[in-house]
């Protein structure tokens, strides 16, 4: 007569058992031990840790669907999750500083500025390769506001009660 063959596994606390069978898959989580029946196979899986200011980017196989998960927190993945990009370190801007995000599929044009750390989303890239770039510097001149452009990064800037408009090749001045 032959036996049935279980699997057992022991899980720590930071360790999935990913368990594949004819139907599907499943995960469980650890720690504990786990006793997988027949017919099923077990794999374990080490859960990366995500430190503050680290991302990765996970897709679930039968979506398509990307995330992202933010750190600190433990990468624990779903029955389908695989990892789409590594875990990789934010971008932290200082109080002078932005960086600009493009979305691959919408095309839309984020900007980010000031104090803080900058996650993109799971579809966005960096648009100068992950470079930050100094900000707009606003200084005050007499009864004018001047506001230094570079040409390459230029943006409409909108005031109420704007009477005076002077464009130069290096800054707007906006009479207060």
């Amino acid at each position: 007569m032959g036996g049935a063959c279980f699997s057992i596994h022991a899980l720590g606390p930071k360790d999935q058992l990913l368990v594949t069978s004819l139907t599907g898959r499943s995960v469980i989580d650890g720690p504990g031990i786990k006793v997988i029946p027949p017919l099923k196979i077990g794999k374990i899986r080490r859960v990366d840790i995500l430190e503050p200011g680290e991302y990765c980017i996970v897709k679930t196989t039968t979506t398509g669907a990307l995330r992202r998960i933010d750190g600190p927190s433990q990468m624990r993945l779903g029955p389908y999750d695989v990892v789409h990009k590594e875990k990789t370190k934010a971008i932290t801007l200082e109080a002078n500083e932005y960086i600009r995000l493009v979305d691959d599929i919408t095309g839309k044009i984020r900007l980010e500025t000031g104090e803080k750390l900058v996650y993109p989303g799971p579809t966005e890239k960096f648009l100068e390769a992950g470079k930050k770039k100094e900000e707009l510097q606003l200084t005050q001149r007499q009864q004018y506001w001047c506001v230094l452009v570079k040409l390459e990064t230029c943006a409409c800037i909108r005031s109420t009660g704007c009477t005076f408009l002077q464009s130069m090749t290096t800054s707007l001045k906006f009479k207060s």
